[in-house]
């Protein structure tokens, strides 16, 4: 079972135009999984944290 997660989405525009990036955030406050575009008309960029950092 996957740990519960908060799905964030950050709205950016400029005068020419709007997208949304997309954040995975776990219950410790960690990006686990990110859908982010580099500027509008781009494909998106994603990236998923397979295995947590050791403290």
């Amino acid at each position: 079972m996957k740990p519960p997660v908060r799905v964030l989405d950050e709205e950016v525009s400029t005068d020419q135009a709007r997208w949304h990036n997309r954040y995975w955030i776990d219950s410790e406050g960690q990006i686990r999984q990110s859908e982010q575009y580099l500027g509008a008309d781009y494909f998106p960029v994603k990236t998923t944290l397979i295995k947590a950092a050791k403290q």
